[in-house]
């Protein structure tokens, strides 16, 4: 049996860097809605979202050095689609 899902990642077209984008999380809170960017070098497949719409509402409301750099630049990311195959053995 095969199974196939879409998922969905951002790139950052300048560096070619993967975005990854997390909850904020220090010693004293954990905050879901805050989300936290920052761009990866290695492809990590945890940085795949199912759904188009919530990884582009992450996007635009994340930080990056305590700004909204990607709501102020989004044109710089380039949304890239994975066609992602399970095999049940």
């Amino acid at each position: 049996m095969i199974h196939t899902e879409t998922e969905f990642a951002y790139r950052h077209r300048p560096t070619g860097k993967w975005c990854y984008i997390y909850s904020y999380y220090d010693e004293l809170r954990w905050d879901p809605n805050v989300r936290v960017l920052d761009l990866i070098d290695e492809f990590d497949p945890d940085i795949l979202y199912r759904a188009k719409n919530i990884i582009e509402e992450d996007l635009l409301h994340s930080t990056m050095n305590d700004t909204k750099y990607a709501a102020q630049n989004f044109l710089e990311f380039e949304l890239v689609e994975f066609e992602i195959e399970y095999k049940l053995k």
